[in-house]
């Protein structure tokens, strides 16, 4: 039986191959996401992506003495399919927001699909191989597209891609030692890289505490750094703030989820103990994605960096729910990657409209722009407010989870938490009032009007945040009992 979720990767890739034999590169990309994006609501409609995994497929792929077998298995449970919706969601959204006149169109739209396919690959993989390799396919062409498309100088975009290129490898060669410390911990005739099976392994035979001890900080880090966990968050900035939305949207929204995702599939169910061990120093390092870079956004005078630091400060939030392991937290933590990811491409989208229109994002060189273009500022207003946390959008219903499931286990993150959401205010009214209030400053005279296809894109984008504030139940509900499935095992 052919699975339909091997065309959410296949389609984007189709897209790349119709944009090499010179198909329109522009309809390609539209119909390459456009096409997974219905067939993955068409499912949604007629199945419930809950404990178990629908859809489910194997094919081997390899079986070497003393690694195991590596098998390209693909399914989607309660927590897998919310970031596969997150994935359709930003990718549409994101080809919509290129620019008409792009240099080099035909490689930047085949870029993106290689993302996107990426993206699709690494939420539907459920061996860890495949994990992997799906999310270095999609780094790769992230890279590439902050050099050649970037803001600023050459220079400045060469730079900003090697800095980004040397930590995300960092964290990606740490997790491959991980997951190689990972495999090599399970008897000879156990071992394999599919995550389902080693879940079901040990439940039954627990990692001696020794080897949790030593092999949890290498998954911890490895998905962390891929995060932006404080004190190595210094890539995601920089690149968020020099990619061009598109990329910016697809990395900050969707595939910086992919470490949060490890944590939650594999570092803190199969290391319990470890996680236990490294406790307080986790405790440190997430005080200072809340704090500490909390205090560092507020000090930014554009909106690219406040952007890029506010996003790598609110994944405080996950890793606190992350460390709680708690099951009311879990589904916090699966809601807000959802409700961030819509929210942080929301609010890139208008940092790339702001740049493409007068050439800065400067607070001290706009201002204004909410009486020149009141559709800007009206949606820039409302994807503020779910940045926030505001009750009735998107992040609200992880975020209360999160805090709540928290309390218990740790009350003075918790309390970090809620004065990072003070500050989270602080500097997103600034924005707005920098941005879109008083008088036009120097550069606002020069914006003009939102293409059609721009206003969509933000409609979509706060459509989905719309539905998930006053409905969360939509993706709670499955994540929840794919979640208590995984406790109910003892993990």
């Amino acid at each position: 039986m052919f699975s339909p979720l091997f065309l959410l990767i296949l389609i984007p890739l189709a897209g790349v191959a119709a944009i090499i034999f010179r198909v329109p590169p522009r309809r390609s990309a539209i119909f390459s996401v456009v096409l997974p994006a219905l067939l993955l609501g068409g499912l949604a409609s007629f199945n419930h992506f809950g404990a178990n995994f629908i859809f489910a497929q194997t094919v081997p792929w390899l079986e070497m003495q003393g690694l195991g077998r590596i098998v390209f298995r693909i399914g989607l449970d309660g927590v897998s399919f919310p970031l596969a919706l997150l994935t359709a969601i930003v990718s549409v959204s994101a080809v919509l927001v290129v620019p008409p006149q792009i240099e080099r169109e035909r490689e930047h739209y085949a870029f993106l699909l290689v993302i996107v396919a990426g993206l699709y690959g690494t939420f539907i993989s459920t061996d860890l191989f495949f994990m992997f390799v799906f999310h270095e396919l999609a780094l790769i062409p992230t890279f590439l597209a902050i050099g050649i498309w970037g803001q600023g100088t050459q220079h400045k975009r060469v730079q900003t891609a090697c800095h980004v290129a040397v930590y995300l490898l960092l964290g990606s060669l740490v997790l491959l030692a991980g997951i190689l410390g990972l495999i090599y911990a399970m008897p000879y005739g156990a071992r394999t890289t599919d995550w389902i099976e080693i879940q079901s392994y040990l439940s039954r035979h627990p990692i001696p505490v020794g080897v949790q001890k030593a092999v949890f900080p290498l998954l911890y880090l490895g998905f962390g750094i891929l995060v932006g966990i404080f004190p190595f968050h210094t890539w995601a900035p920089k690149a968020y703030a020099t990619a061009p939305a598109s990329v910016a949207m697809l990395h900050a929204g969707v595939l910086k989820k992919f470490g949060l995702y490890g944590l939650l599939r594999v570092a803190m169910p199969f290391f319990p103990e470890g996680a236990a061990y490294w406790e307080p120093w986790l405790v440190v390092l997430i005080a200072g994605n809340l704090l500490v870079l909390g205090w560092v956004t507020l000090a930014q005078d554009n909106l690219g960096d406040t952007i890029g630091y506010s996003s790598v400060m609110h994944m405080g939030y996950l890793f606190l729910g992350l460390l709680a392991f708690t099951p009311v937290a879990l589904t916090g933590v699966v809601l807000l990657m959802v409700g961030h990811g819509l929210s942080v491409s929301g609010l890139l989208v208008m940092n790339g409209v702001l740049l493409d229109r007068t050439g800065t994002n400067r607070y001290a060189l706009l201002g204004g722009i909410g009486k020149t273009i009141p559709f800007l500022g009206a949606f820039f207003v409302l994807m503020a407010m779910a940045s926030i946390g505001l009750p009735g959008l998107g992040n609200f219903p992880g975020e209360i989870l999160i805090f709540m499931g928290s309390w218990e286990k740790h009350p003075w993150l918790v309390v970090a938490a809620l004065f990072g959401v003070l500050i989270s205010t602080i500097y997103m009214l600034r924005a707005v009032r920098s941005i879109f209030m008083g008088e036009a400053g120097s550069s606002a005279p020069r914006l003009n009007e939102l293409y059609l296809v721009e206003k969509g894109s933000l409609v979509l984008l706060a459509s989905a945040l719309l539905v998930l504030g006053f409905a969360p139940r939509l993706l709670s509900h499955g994540a929840a009992e794919a979640l208590a499935s995984w406790i109910g095992k003892g993990m």
